[in-house]
């Protein structure tokens, strides 16, 4: 069988914004971006082959497969952000008010953001690790945002892991009674048994000082994410999660049947 003409990325828009998430009409970043379920590139084939009868009474054996492929979905990116923060005469940004520092509202319209907003990425440094392993985002690329100020992160500009798998069927009829059969049936899901990981830790943590700039694992504005300020930010901590089909790890799963 010929393989499909490939075709070019697919784009689903949309102009909503999350529902845990309340931002001003001036949050443009937020419009008009792809939807948490789209994706770029998606591949599907099914192949499937009898062998001839050679004579009455035969058995017949069939053979058939699906591979189904796809990009990953978009990331969820997030950064927990106080509406307000305290900064002093130095322009340092604390969570704690203190002698000589100023309340700053930190998050764009004020009021009641439910702190969950999109963070900074910095430019020239790659977001993804590529060294292998359970990392799959790099803290060092994200930044917290300069008070007041939205994330220039574009809502699902990062996407996550792509997908692939392999199915195999193999069936053998066995004939009786003129056109009725008895099939055999094995059904092969994840053939090759291939890890499909899902989206990775998305949400990035408040990293800013309490008291000093000295402690330990915080940042200011505009820093890059340290490993330990980024906790478990990043880290891939699950496979797709089906528990039949589509996703699963390798199952082999027999049926017998009465064709008629």
């Amino acid at each position: 069988m010929a393989p499909r003409e490939p075709r070019n990325p697919s784009r689903v828009l949309d102009s909503g914004v999350h529902e845990r998430i309340s931002l001003p009409p001036d949050s443009w970043q937020d419009l008009r971006r792809q939807q948490a379920f789209a994706r770029d590139q998606v591949l599907k084939q099914r192949l499937e082959a009898r062998t001839p009868l050679r004579r009455v009474g035969d058995p017949e054996a069939d053979i058939g497969g699906i591979y189904n492929a796809r990009g990953g979905l978009p990331i969820d990116m997030r950064i927990t952000r106080p509406d307000v923060v305290y900064m002093d005469g130095s322009g340092s940004v604390f969570n704690n008010p203190a002698l000589g520092r100023t309340a700053v509202v930190n998050t764009p319209g004020g009021g009641n953001s439910r702190n969950v907003r999109r963070p900074d990425l910095i430019p020239g440094v790659d977001p993804f690790i590529t060294s292998g392993g359970v990392l799959f985002l790099n803290p060092a690329a994200f930044a917290t945002p300069a008070p007041g100020s939205f994330g220039n992160l574009e809502r699902g500009a990062l996407h996550g892991p792509g997908f692939a798998q392999v199915d195999l069927v193999l069936a053998k009829h066995f004939p009786f009674a003129g056109s009725r059969n008895v099939e055999f049936r094995t059904e092969i899901f994840n053939l090759f048994d291939r890890a499909n990981f899902s989206n990775p830790v998305a949400t990035l943590p408040n990293a800013l000082p309490s008291a000093a700039t000295t402690e330990a694992n915080k940042i200011q504005p505009g820093q890059a994410f340290t490993s330990a300020a980024a906790g478990t930010f990043g880290a891939i901590t699950s496979t797709v999660g089906r528990t039949v089909g589509l996703g699963t790890s390798r199952q082999i799963q027999f049926a017998l049947r009465m064709n008629f």
